[in-house]
């Protein structure tokens, strides 16, 4: 079966509605002629059932369009009736006084659009001929008036054919320049790294290009098209100006600055950037910043105190050599030497942070080291005392490229801290602490979940801050 295109579609739709309009006007002039006397009332009927009869091909021809297995084979056959039925018109009402001849150009100017190039001159030569046929024929005019009037209609079909088969096919070209240009500037939309969303003058979306569309989680643009920004899109359709704002897409949150930009008769569009990964980069970076200016200060502050803590951790200990000693004394050296060395340690943890070292990375057993924290946990005093619930939902072969201990250390750390946090916990709840890991896009996500109070919002920003609880 022969494909057609969208513009081939089109052309044959209007070129079978023009048909039908044609046949209407036939039918028209048949009624002013009968009632005006201008006819034979026997050719008045011969015409009358002529165009009756191509009305109901005309219609069969609109049901059998859509089985046509062969386009090309249908269309020239309508054309070619069209052809047969203007001659028989002319035929009845005579070559030379018919109002029908035009109709002849008609058929000219559809076989010129529905077959490029040849359609309308092989139409134009067989218009020319049936034309000549019944007028050479006919018995009310001389031969020079015959030969004029044939000569002057063929140089007129020839010069229609040529000059709507130019006509034609400057169309065609123009209409392939904008179908280029629109792919064009269908695929500069799509190729852009911005969120777009086209809107008409009501507020309806009009256009989402693919990346706004991977932005919003829309999966297709057909289901949004056609519908009010404000009804798919809450969250931006007040939208104005520039404005940053945060959206849940596929239940995670994040930060799209929007910018509406308007446009002539009303229309507007508007532009979307996900911040989110470039946000949290110069928060990371600010973040650092101030670690490294701690990191600093900590440095000097450890070595300023190390020296002093030395001599006097070496000074109890002398002391607390030396013979004659009350027990009372013994404490007391034993409680400075202690006490100087849990200094030190913090000293050195100082260090460690100032300077942190670079960790061996191997690939780590996330699940173990979970399971691990997760027992340490239950056996603990303050988890039993408490009566709090532990929810696990960890799978099993979770593995990541890390260090085993600091993997460790991170969460157990989160584990105690959410403990800690349901100790005092007064909302009248059960306590439960919720752990799950889950793959997600290529990485492994660990969450930590309770129903205590939470961190306050003032001290959210804090919670990367060295050595804050």
């Amino acid at each position: 079966m022969q494909t057609r295109s969208s513009s081939q579609e089109r052309d044959i739709r209007l070129y079978m509605f023009l048909r039908l309009l044609l046949l209407w006007s036939v039918l028209i002039s048949l009624v002013a002629y009968n009632r005006f006397g201008s006819l034979a009332s026997d050719t008045v009927v011969k015409t009358y059932f002529v165009t009756f009869f191509t009305y109901l091909v005309t219609t069969g021809f609109v049901f059998l369009y859509e089985k046509a297995r062969d386009t090309r084979y249908f269309l020239t056959s309508q054309i070619a009736y069209d052809i047969l039925f203007t001659t028989v018109l002319i035929f009845y009402t005579g070559p030379f006084e018919s109002m029908y001849t035009v109709f002849y150009l008609f058929n000219i100017m559809f076989a010129a659009i529905l077959f490029p190039r040849a359609g309308a001159l092989l139409a134009a030569i067989a218009s020319a001929s049936l034309y000549a046929t019944i007028a050479w024929i006919n018995a009310d005019s001389t031969h020079e008036e015959k030969g004029f009037s044939i000569l002057t209609t063929i140089t007129g079909f020839i010069s229609m054919s040529l000059l709507a088969s130019q006509l034609v096919e400057e169309l065609r070209k123009s209409r392939s320049r904008i179908s280029r240009l629109e792919e064009l500037s269908e695929e500069i939309v799509n190729s852009l790294d911005s969120g777009l969303l086209g809107l008409d003058s009501r507020g309806v979306l009009r256009k989402v290009n693919r990346t706004a569309q991977g932005m919003l989680g829309i999966e297709n643009d057909l289901s949004v098209l056609g519908r009010p920004v404000h009804e798919v899109l809450p969250a931006i359709g007040d939208a104005q100006g520039n404005e940053v704002r945060n959206l849940s897409v596929r239940g995670e949150m994040r930060r799209m600055l929007t910018t509406k930009v308007l446009l002539p008769e009303g229309h507007s569009m508007i532009l979307i950037r996900d911040l989110t990964e470039v946000l949290d980069l110069e928060e990371k970076v600010r973040r650092q910043d101030h670690l490294a200016g701690i990191g600093r200060l900590a440095t000097g502050v450890a070595h300023e105190i190390r020296n002093p803590i030395a001599a006097i951790s070496g000074a109890a200990q002398l002391l607390a050599a030396h013979p004659g000693e009350t027990e009372e004394q013994t404490r007391l050296h034993a409680l400075i030497v202690r006490e100087s060395e849990r200094v030190d340690r913090l000293v050195n943890q100082l260090l460690r942070f100032s300077r942190p070292p670079i960790a061996k990375r191997d690939a780590v057993r996330l699940d173990e080291v979970l399971n691990e924290c997760i027992e340490s946990l239950r056996t603990r005093p303050d988890f039993k005392d408490h009566g709090i619930r532990l929810e696990v939902e960890v799978p099993g072969h979770l593995q990541v490229k890390g260090n085993r201990d600091e993997l460790s250390e991170v969460m157990t750390n989160l584990l105690v801290n959410s403990m800690q946090a349901l100790v005092d916990i007064k909302n009248g709840l059960a306590p439960f602490i919720r752990v799950r890991a889950l793959r997600d896009r290529g990485e492994i996500r660990v969450v930590v979940e309770d129903n205590g109070p939470g961190i306050p919002r003032e001290l959210r920003g804090r919670v990367f801050d060295p050595f804050f609880t």
